[in-house]
């Protein structure tokens, strides 16, 4: 990297006695780099650090600068991370809708957070669930401590990967005791969650604690079309627990 090369690195961090942006001089080569200077002017240790570059969180110390695109008067976004194991509460955006999880760990991993999502009932399955922090894409196997900071709310927006139309079969829902039975698309990405979130939303079911029945068979509501071998023109029996 060139010798003239500068960032700025601007704090979004509100306790602070110097709240002020820090201007970098290059050649540091990697993040850790930038880390000691910021640790050195803000006392924030470098493992308390998040810094974000047009939307793409540098965790990797070992990372080079030039990976993240950094040109001259690159500007860095500075972040504190929260302690680990720190409850928050996390409201996920989904079309209209907010869906708020109170007291949720945040040691926990991406990927598991998109399967509480689906379980509540947003009708979208992991596979299918983008999830936005801040601009930045969230990965699956990252915890949520390397995204979440004290500076912001911490609202988090989801999108879903559309479903290939080819790729959709219907299967037939009837609630047991009724004589209201539906047909609803799906696709093998679709856990039962998912599918329970679609009979809820259609009104053929409520709120209450159920699960699905092929046969004779109890069906885990976590498990895709695909893990249960569900084929087109399968009779789904809902059954209400008692």
């Amino acid at each position: 990297m060139a010798n003239n090369v500068h960032i700025i690195v601007m704090p979004h961090i509100e306790d602070l006695e110097d709240n002020s942006p820090l201007f970098v001089a290059v050649p540091f080569e990697r993040v850790g780099e930038v880390e000691n200077a910021i640790a050195d002017r803000y006392g924030i240790p470098n493992e308390d650090q998040l810094l974000v570059h047009l939307g793409t969180l540098m965790k990797d110390d070992d990372s080079y600068l030039h990976e993240f695109n950094i040109n001259d008067a690159a500007h860095i976004d500075l972040y504190r991370r929260l302690p680990s194991g720190t409850m928050v509460a996390v409201p996920v955006h989904w079309q209209e809708e907010i869906y708020s999880i109170e007291n949720y760990n945040n040691e926990h991993s991406v990927r598991k957070l998109k399967k509480r999502l689906d379980k509540i009932g947003v009708g979208v399955p992991p596979r299918r669930q983008t999830l936005i922090y801040q601009n930045i894409l969230m990965a699956d196997d990252d915890q949520l401590l390397e995204y979440l900071n004290d500076a912001h709310h911490n609202d988090i927006y989801l999108l879903e990967t559309p479903t290939d139309p080819d790729y959709l079969m219907q299967l037939r829902v009837k609630v047991e005791g009724t004589y209201e039975e539906e047909v609803f698309d799906v696709d093998d990405d679709d856990t039962l969650y998912t599918l329970l979130a679609k009979v809820q939303k259609a009104g053929l079911a409520d709120d209450r604690a159920c699960y699905f029945m092929l046969d004779d068979r109890k069906l885990d509501s976590r498990g895709t079309v695909a893990d249960h071998g569900l084929l087109v023109g399968d009779i789904l029996r809902l059954i209400y627990e008692e």
